[in-house]
């Protein structure tokens, strides 16, 4: 092994480095690994213009497709909807019930492990998984958006497949992974954050491999966007990192997954090094920078610094960084002067490092962009090839790239000298990480492979079986200098072993390509519980040594027999191999048997297809099935018997070999044979074999006595019998050691027409040959040899549709379509009545200038949400409570609650007063109007002066133009239907128990302060709003703002 590069630059070690050994992604325009290096080398973005056709289709309205702020883009993933299900183990159901960013994390964690060839059930040590996941929409929009579904969903199996902390727990029950298991949090660096912690866990000996990665799935994907000045978003759907026209950013789905390991353990254990990891670093802005969505130079200064110190290398010997850049006019010059602060420190060089970032192919894909930068500059590391970055003429004008050491890689270029390189990933809320790598230390020469190998491939279909087959044909094809032994190596050990399966023997690569495409030579089946295997050994004196060494290769392959059948001398085959005999003892026997047996007059020998009972005139020496024996005799008499049977239209055929004349055999013969065996030490078999002369298993008092082996000289061979028995004991397969294949056609004979046909071993392309036929009957068969591992294609995933689809949407006053304008002006009541006022001083004051009376009254006029949204929540709650029941009509006066018009900016903490009034509306002795107003007092006053009795139940004032809201979903808004629905009313209801502002759909009732008190009050309250019994066990047993909705809704239905 060559010394590693990075080793003598500074104090680290082997064991701190860390070596990239698998990689996996799905990103836009690509489902691998090797697509998506394809794509970046030939300069492609993943950049999809929406039609308009296609965007009407998918809902978006067409006024908003009209706006000239409307960008028609996507960064697409594909195949969301779908995914393998049985594969994983999870039921159609299971899967529909997952978001689909579990499932791809899931997919990618297995893929690289494929990729690095291990197989979990095989590694003697823990792996770990870290990783991070997008936003959960999934579960709000599609699962609780679906009425029918979210009606019967239980809560916990929709948690366990959407919640963000069972991303990476998921992975590891599903794979049986022993090893941490930890969620990662820091939005856009999540997943450069994940390989950091996956690093330090393996440097500080938590784990011994570990997955690390992020994925985030936008939902929709493909509706387009808006364009708001001054917003994250790109004007145009480009991103443009260090561009003077760029504008922002543009969402993507997609993510990657790598497989981490010590570099002296990968080393060792003759893994494919992609790369080194030489050092990282995370950190945190903290406040030293404008706003907490700013990027700020000291903290991503500092993360630099502190990860090439901890690499041990100057910061001159970096050619590439994979920068954060999403195309911001603001944060990418944040990025360089960072960047530049550490890189050119002590140095007056320009311009000597290649900058670029991934994100002007795939757009910005949030908790998967770190990994994904990360895998491109791994294969950039590999290749000596530096893909250009897209999108990049002139650069922004805050940025001076020819006072830095950087420029900006705009076309595919060659790495020269040493390769290594620096990937930087900054996210929303400060948290930073970079990560310094380095090319792979050079690899030893491949050890001399074996003249054959065994290629074994399997899927859980025949389909997919043959889906591997060809691409592990093309990819044979196409890499040209893989060696043969470490492909056997890699499939041997390095995947799991599937049911439907497929099995050649080749010498070489070529071979290979060739055999995989010959559906001849292609050896397939489908394995199901694997068969006893019963070894046949041949009964000439010649034939002892290939069978015996013919077993012991078998068994050294990890074929046990679960018995074996000797035809008559081979029996001492048996024997030997069953710990009875030495095997020196047992080919001396042999020989003093031959020798006996060759001292007495020889004849003749017939194989006749009658049973032994129908013989005369002749010596039965075998029966070796139902109706058929062998018999010997002198030659004259076995050409009568032959002429006899031919008579009766029996054929017998005759053997070539001589045979000696069984009576011949005498008393004293036996006798010292027996002393010959008694010499030997005969022991009690340590495996089973049938007895060659009972056709049963050897007692050990048989195999221990002197005149059982001595009786072979004498008795017949009940081959056929040890068969029939060997058959009874269950689904068998009877393989025949040796170059010989006699005993495999006599077993055949016997053997079911569905049941494995006997094999035999014959030479070494034989054995391999034979070796795949077991493996393809469900037997473990491993043919040895040394070899590497190496990336091969991965499992040819079967994905089907697991989806829901949320309802069709229904009008809602967040959506413009379902307002229409009103031309009447507001017509005031005379006189005006008293009102009671919850507002500011301010409408107070224009409420009275305008004729109100203040004062008690059954009018109420509720405005504190126009002051502070959350403030005015809490209090509009309280005076529905007091207000209830009490005949009262109540005027609400909020601002930007409903998205009116399409340049409405719909703001979520105030988009909760919408339920808190619609909820509000179900009382008994409560009238209430809403009226959604901008900051024209006059028009909120004039509207206020109008007759409730008169006027629409809800009203938006928008410049100047008053809207109402109108659909087929009546005024009075009915019993939820989703589980969305109720969460949205049951939020505020916990708002004002618990004093807790705004309540997500995870936040826990009593973790919030609640107990049996105010428990109590709860119930009470949800009767009233929802007219449903809940009891306090249902609150104990679903204490989340989702779990609670999911149980109103169940009572409900």
């Amino acid at each position: 092994m060559a010394p590693h590069a990075g080793a003598g630059d500074g104090e680290e070690t082997m064991d701190d480095q860390i070596a990239v050994i698998g990689m996996a992604c799905r990103v836009p325009g690509a489902p691998d690994l090797n697509t998506f290096w394809r794509n970046l080398i030939g300069g492609m973005s993943a950049r999809t213009v929406l039609s308009r056709d296609h965007l009407l289709r998918a809902g978006v309205p067409a006024e908003q497709i009209d706006d000239p702020d409307f960008v028609p883009v996507g960064y697409l993933l594909d195949d969301v909807e779908n995914f393998d299900a049985g594969l994983f183990g999870l039921t159609p159901r299971e899967a529909a019930l997952a978001d689909p960013q579990h499932r791809l994390f899931l997919e990618l964690c297995h893929a690289a492990l494929e990729n690095a060839g291990w197989d979990p059930a095989c590694f003697d040590g823990d792996i770990g998984v870290y990783g991070g996941r997008g936003m959960e929409t999934y579960r709000w929009r599609h699962i609780y958006g679906n009425q029918a579904v979210a009606a019967v969903s239980d809560h916990t199996t929709v948690g366990n497949g959407n919640h963000a902390d069972t991303l990476t727990t998921l992975a590891s029950y599903v794979l049986n992974l022993r090893g941490p298991s930890v969620g990662v949090y820091t939005a856009c660096s999540t997943s450069l954050v994940a390989v950091h912690l996956a690093a330090e866990a393996l440097r500080a000996g938590e784990c011994d491999m570990a997955l690390a990665g992020g994925v985030s799935i936008e939902l929709p994907a493909d509706r387009g966007y808006l364009h708001r000045e001054g917003a994250a978003d790109s004007s145009d759907g480009y991103c443009r990192p260090f561009d003077a026209q760029a504008t922002g950013t543009v969402a993507g789905s997609g993510g990657g997954v790598v497989l981490l390991k010590r570099l002296s353990d990968a080393i060792a254990d003759g893994d494919h090094i992609r790369a080194v990891v030489l050092g990282n670093a995370i950190n945190n802005d903290g406040s030293s920078k404008v706003g907490f969505t700013a990027s700020g130079v000291a903290g991503e200064a500092a993360v630099i610094a502190n990860a090439l110190a901890t690499a041990g290398v100057e910061a001159r010997s970096i050619g590439y960084v994979e920068a954060s850049a999403t195309g911001s006019a603001l944060g990418d010059p944040i990025e360089v002067e960072a960047l530049t602060s550490v890189y050119g420190r002590g140095s007056a060089d320009r311009q000597w490092c290649a900058l670029g970032s991934v994100k002007s192919n795939l757009g910005h894909l949030s908790q998967g962009a770190g990994v994904v930068g990360l895998i491109k500059t791994v294969l950039s590391l590999q290749t000596g090839l530096i893909p250009a970055s897209l999108g990049f003429t002139k650069p922004n004008p805050a940025i001076v790239f020819e006072a830095s050491p950087f420029y900006v890689n705009t076309t595919p270029s060659v790495w020269k000298g040493l390769r290594r390189a620096a990937v930087s990933s900054f996210g929303i809320g400060g948290t930073n990480a970079h990560v310094i790598l380095e090319e792979a230390p050079a690899k030893t020469e491949p050890t001399a492979s074996s003249q054959l190998s065994l290629i074994a491939v399997s899927a859980r279909s025949a389909a997919a079986r043959d889906a591997a087959t060809a691409r592990l044909a093309g990819h044979l094809e196409a890499a040209g200098d893989v060696d043969l032994a470490d492909v056997a190596h890699t499939l041997r050990v390095g995947r799991v072993d599937y049911p439907h399966r497929m099995a050649i023997a080749a010498v070489d690569v070529a071979d290979a390509i060739g055999a995989l495409r010959q559906p001849k030579r292609r050896i397939e089946g489908t394995a199901s519980t694997p068969p006893r295997v019963v070894m046949l050994f041949p009964g000439t004196p010649q034939s002892f040594t290939a069978a015996y060494e013919s077993a012991r290769q078998w068994q050294a392959w990890q074929v046990s027999p679960s018995s074996m059948i000797g035809h008559g001398t081979g029996e001492y085959v048996a024997a030997a191999l069953a710990g009875v005999f030495d095997l020196s003892d047992a080919q001396r026997l042999v020989a003093l048997h031959e020798r006996m047996i060759q001292s007495t007059p020889q004849g003749s020998a017939l194989t006749v297809p009658i049973s032994a009972a129908g013989v005369e005139g002749a010596s039965v020496v075998a029966i070796d099935g139902p109706g058929t024996c062998i018999v010997s005799g002198a030659a004259d008499q076995l050409e009568q018997m032959a002429e006899a049977l031919a008579g009766k239209g029996i054929t017998a055929r005759r053997l070539r070999t001589t045979y000696p004349l069984r009576d011949h055999i005498t008393d004293s013969m036996l006798a010292e044979f027996a002393e010959a065996v008694a010499a030997a030490r005969p022991a009690a078999p340590r495996l089973s074999f049938i007895s060659s002369q009972t056709g049963l298993p050897i007692t050990d008092a048989q195999a221990t006595d002197p005149a059982y082996w001595a009786s072979h000289l004498r008795e017949p061979v009940l081959f056929g019998a040890g068969v029939a028995y060997a058959l009874a004991g269950g689904r068998t397969l009877f393989l025949e050691c040796g170059s010989g294949r006699q005993l495999a056609g006599l077993a055949q004979m016997q053997v079911p027409k569905d049941g494995p046909q006997p094999l035999h071993s014959g030479d070494l392309a034989t054995c391999y040959a034979t070796a795949g036929r077991l493996w393809v009957h469900g037997l473990k068969v491993d043919t040895g040899g040394t070899g590497r591992r190496v990336p091969l294609p991965g499992y040819p995933y079967e994905r089907t549709r697991h989806w829901i689809d949320p309802d069709p949407p229904r009008p809602t006053a967040t959506d413009p379509q379902a307002w229409r304008r009103l031309d009447s002006a507001p017509v005031p009541q005379r006189p005006l009545p008293i009102v009671k006022v919850e507002a500011g001083q301010w409408l107070t004051q224009h409420l009275h200038g305008a004729g109100f009376e203040l004062g008690e009254s059954r009018r109420w006029v509720h405005a504190k949400c126009l002051e502070d949204p959350e403030a005015g929540l809490l209090s509009l709650v309280q005076l529905v409570q007091a207000l209830k029941s009490t005949g009262s009509h109540l005027d609400v006066v909020t601002a930007g609650t409903y998205r009116v018009l399409d340049s409405d900016e719909l703001r979520p903490e105030r988009a909760m007063l919408a339920g808190v009034i619609r909820s509000a509306r179900e009382l008994p002795g409560l009238k209430i109007r809403h009226i959604d107003g901008e900051t024209d007092l006059r028009q909120i006053v004039a509207e206020l002066s109008v007759d409730p009795a008169e006027a629409p139940d809800t009203i938006a004032l928008r410049a100047g133009q008053r809207w109402t809201f109108e659909s087929e979903v009546p005024e009075r808004v009915p019993a939820p239907s989703t589980n969305v629905d109720v969460a949205e009313r049951l939020a505020p209801i916990w708002s004002e128990l618990l004093g807790a502002g705004i309540v997500g759909p995870e936040d826990d009732f009593f973790a919030l302060g609640g107990n049996s008190l105010t428990a109590v009050q709860l119930i009470a309250q949800i009767r009233a709003v929802f007219s449903v019994r809940l009891s306090m066990r249902l609150v104990f047993d679903n204490p989340t703002l989702a779990g609670m909705a999911a149980a109103i809704t169940r009572l409900k239905a």
